[in-house]
């Protein structure tokens, strides 16, 4: 019984991590909203970290469309391509979004373009999905891109800011929310609390009783 008791302190443990670490991320992604677009990490295996960044490149490979992308309560499309920089390196760039039947065209980089260092697009599929590199697409391979184009991606993609015409911005900050965790923290607390009351008063009523 003690050792079921202590069960919910470690969950309790476990999701306020979970709650810490996603509010760093949310307070790394706030803080960048305020400076200025900077440049890329230098090493192209650099983990995403929700920075600002200025991109520009040359279009290399297939343009893609992400499907089941939705905007409020609109369905649509999300577009990536793919670019070769300047230095050598290749990163995947997410255009923007655009409802689901509107007419797709490869699109390039605007003069200028600025956006946000992410991590890839999860990949979140039932089964029997697309999984491609090229054209419509329930989820990207970057596998199979990087191998199309001859060289490994970096390790995360660009979401632009503003999108050429006639794509739209999609939101970029995390959809997650450590309130949620902490609350979840809350709650194994109480369990816990509550299993090592009832633990303490059933073993003291066997001892009255022995």
């Amino acid at each position: 019984m003690w050792l079921l008791a202590v069960l919910p302190f470690l969950l309790a443990f476990w999701q306020w991590q979970r709650a810490e670490s996603r509010a760093e991320v949310l307070a790394r992604y706030e803080a960048a909203s305020h400076a200025p677009a900077g440049a890329l990490p230098a090493d192209p295996a650099a983990e995403p970290d929700y920075r600002r960044v200025a991109v520009a490149g040359q279009a290399v490979g297939p343009a893609l469309w992400l499907t089941n992308a939705w905007l409020g309560r609109e369905p649509g499309l999300r577009q990536f391509q793919a670019f070769r920089l300047a230095d050598g390196s290749t990163l995947l760039v997410e255009l923007g979004w655009q409802p689901q039947h509107a007419s797709r065209r490869a699109l390039g980089l605007p003069d200028g373009a600025t956006g946000r260092w992410l991590p890839l697009p999860a990949r979140l599929t039932l089964p029997g999905a697309r999984l491609a590199y090229e054209g419509l697409t329930d989820a990207i391979d970057p596998v199979g891109l990087a191998e199309r184009l001859g060289q490994p991606l970096r390790a995360g993609m660009v979401t632009l800011e503003n999108p050429p015409g006639p794509l739209r911005p999609r939101p970029t900050r995390p959809p997650f929310s450590p309130d949620r965790h902490y609350a979840y923290a809350l709650q194994w607390l109480l369990i816990g609390l509550c299993l090592v009351v009832g633990c303490a008063v059933l073993g003291r009523r066997r001892h009255e009783s022995a």
